[in-house]
């Protein structure tokens, strides 16, 4: 479910907060309709790039965020990098800091070949991510569709990692 407040209302809710994390420059045009007051202090941790910050924020508003936040934090280089020269704002207010990878337990890599039916010699083909248009799957099921279609397949094993349980998309694509 999603939750919409207008930004007065937002306003009123925020009165007497001190402290405001953007976890993403999709908070932009929110943080910038809020007219927040420099006692707040504003930090950020923006994950996108270039074609998704282009998507769910204006460049004015993308650039008023970085702005106001003390620190950016981010988690990769590659978001260091675009930050940094696409907005122009202060190296030493970006701070790198990585997405959380819970520990497991995992199986070893013999025993995953067995389960999953790849064989030493198979070569991987492999996605990663939710079950998005921004994670390519629309490319990895064309990629996919091409190799089965030309008989290709052989040693071939075709792989997506993190697609949730209730997703039906990878099922619902391979069948048409």
């Amino acid at each position: 479910a999603s939750l919409y407040i207008k930004p007065k209302e937002a306003a009123r809710i925020i009165k007497g907060v001190k402290l405001v994390i953007a976890n993403t420059i999709a908070a932009a045009d929110i943080v910038r309709s809020l007219k927040t007051n420099r006692d707040i202090n504003l930090e950020s941790y923006i994950h996108e790039l270039d074609i998704a910050a282009q998507l769910v924020a204006t460049e004015k508003n993308a650039a008023f965020l970085l702005e106001r936040s003390a620190i950016v934090m981010v988690p990769s280089h590659a978001v260091f990098n675009y930050i940094s020269s696409r907005y122009k704002i202060s190296l030493e207010k970006i701070r790198k800091v990585p997405y959380i990878i819970p520990q497991r337990q995992y199986l070893p890599k013999n025993e995953l070949r067995k389960k999953y039916q790849i064989g030493t010699n198979d070569f991987i083909v492999c996605g990663c991510g939710k079950i998005e248009w921004r994670k390519g799957t629309d490319y990895f099921l064309s990629v996919a569709h091409r190799i089965l279609k030309q008989g290709l397949a052989g040693n071939i094993k075709l792989i997506w990692i993190g697609a949730d349980k209730a997703s039906r998309v990878p099922k619902i694509a391979m069948e048409k």
